[in-house]
């Protein structure tokens, strides 16, 4: 086992049964709200089969409450730990709409630039404790391994350079997602623009295009997760063989005869 960003992409398409597990993730992916719960959910489902040595670890839809559930605390895991992020920002931003240029001093600005790079360096330490907590949940099924920081501590100065790793892999696959979303947004603004000024002929062939492009972003940022659900699972394998005593260091079986 080893974190392929390849075999990330493509191990759904090993299990026969994978139009039947997919489908209905991408139908569910165009109802806001509910794919975000989906997205989370089947990513950590499949990296939970994938800890528990499952051959297929596509999660099928018999346990959907299961999945949904899992999303929801995924999400809310990550919103209790980047909280204290989002509260300095979110006053940042609230500062500046209020009270507008009488805030936009030299120092201010400064001050504010300097909370937005302590804001960015505390996101990136959190998920690093973040995926400790994922790892934790997809072995125990427990939400309140989360909240349990010292245990998440100890896991990763035992499994540290794999979370890491881990980590660094789920910062590139968030900048990739953003990148999809402004070339999704790029694209309908340039197609609405298109229909608006020529109207007629050229709305029957704009909105087939939207359509397209909407179904293939949708689909790509489900094999976005879906890869997540596999980093997560194989970082657990990982880890839990690093754990493992070599063969050398074993007791002894003592002969009975």
């Amino acid at each position: 086992m080893s974190l392929d960003i390849g075999r990330a992409v493509t191990y759904p398409f090993e299990d026969a049964q994978w139009r039947a597990k997919l489908l209905p993730l991408l139908i569910l992916s165009f109802i806001p709200g509910l794919n975000v719960l989906t997205w989370g959910g089947y990513a950590i489902s499949v990296a939970r089969n994938l800890t528990r040595r499952e051959k297929y670890p596509l999660a099928t839809w018999d346990e959907w409450s299961d999945i949904l559930v899992r999303g929801l605390l995924s999400w809310v895991a990550m919103l209790v730990y980047f909280l204290p992020a989002i509260i300095v920002g979110g006053c940042f931003l609230s500062l500046s709409l209020v009270f507008g240029e009488r805030v936009e001093s030299s120092s201010f600005i400064a001050m504010r630039c300097l909370a937005y790079l302590l804001s960015l360096a505390y996101l990136f330490f959190t998920n690093f404790v973040l995926n400790a907590g994922h790892l934790n949940f997809v072995r125990t099924d427990q939400f309140s391994g989360y909240l349990d920081l010292p245990a998440r501590f100890r896991d990763l100065r035992r499994g540290g350079s794999r979370i890491l790793t881990l980590t660094v892999l789920q910062v590139v696959l968030v900048l990739l997602i953003g990148l999809l979303i402004i070339v999704g947004g790029v694209v309908f603004l340039v197609c609405i623009n298109i229909a608006v000024r020529t109207g007629g002929i050229a709305v029957v062939i704009v909105v087939p295009i939207l359509l397209i492009a909407l179904v293939a972003l949708l689909a790509l940022m489900t094999l976005a997760f879906l890869a997540h659900g596999y980093f997560i699972g194989g970082t657990s394998i990982l880890i839990a063989r690093q754990a493992m005593p070599a063969p050398e260091s074993l007791p002894e079986m003592q002969s009975t005869s």
